[in-house]
């Protein structure tokens, strides 16, 4: 709220978009959705591209959790567009994660693989350990064999980084 007061829209923006991941996590989803859109809106008004594509990824996450893969779909392509105008790694691998998260909601198991496989090398390229993280336990997900075996793996590595949220997702893949 101060931020709004003394006109800080990068970190109203930001505040906003932050409050929407929490009320996320919390399993809020509608008031996930509200916030996030909001810091949407500012983020795009000071064209503010990286908290745009990042709270728009977010977005997308919760709409696919809710089985609402048309909207995370449309939100996915915005989103591609400005991660090719930023060229964040990270962003982009989330992109693909979220593409082949898509892709296993809408049953095409070969079409999520492909995007998981596209996703580990952006993330590496990040240097981001979550993103890694994240993007290994999305493809060992949607893998068969040795990829269940990968995902034991990114399980050991999410416990070791500390990283509660990676571990309970892996734990439950």
């Amino acid at each position: 709220e101060m931020s709004r007061q003394i006109n800080l829209k990068d970190a109203t923006a930001i505040s906003l978009g932050n409050l929407g991941v929490l009320y996320g996590l919390r399993g809020r989803a509608s008031a996930a959705l509200k916030s996030l859109e909001e810091g949407i809106a500012v983020a795009r008004e000071i064209d503010f591209k990286t908290a745009v594509t990042e709270f728009a990824l977010k977005k997308a996450a919760i709409l696919l959790e809710l089985n609402r893969g048309e909207e995370a779909a449309a939100l996915l392509a915005e989103a591609e567009k400005w991660v090719r105008e930023t060229e964040n790694r990270e962003q982009e691998a989330d992109v693909e994660v979220l593409r082949g998260r898509l892709r296993l909601l809408r049953e095409d198991r070969t079409g999520a693989r492909q995007a998981f496989a596209r996703a580990l090398p952006l993330a590496r390229e990040s240097g981001s350990k979550v993103s890694l993280l994240n993007a290994r336990i999305a493809s060992g997900a949607a893998a068969t064999g040795a990829g269940v075996a990968a995902l034991g793996e990114a399980l050991e590595d999410a416990e070791a980084l500390g990283h509660a949220l990676l571990t309970i997702e892996a734990a439950e893949a």
